[in-house]
């Protein structure tokens, strides 16, 4: 990707994000624009989930377990809305 090459030789590896940043000092006007344009006017979400503390320390297959029942629980999930 063009942008990713002239990221890169602005400062070595640094890709996408280096050219951003770059845009974002040199040129503030136009990357705000920029920004103004991607992201959302608004944000709603309706998240419906409940948090539950605990001291026990689980062990990586345990983990993996309880996130797998928690990723397919539908109610968990945060939707986006336009």
């Amino acid at each position: 990707m063009a942008v990713e090459c002239a990221g890169n030789e602005l400062r070595p590896n640094s890709g996408l994000v280096g050219y951003l940043q770059h845009q974002a000092t040199e040129n503030p006007v136009a990357m705000l624009n920029l920004i103004g344009k991607v992201l959302p006017m608004q944000v709603v979400a309706s998240i419906k989930t409940t948090a539950v503390v605990s001291d026990k320390v689980l062990t990586p297959d345990e983990w993996a377990a309880q996130w797998a029942t928690h990723m397919a629980d539908d109610d968990s999930v945060i939707e986006h809305v336009n």
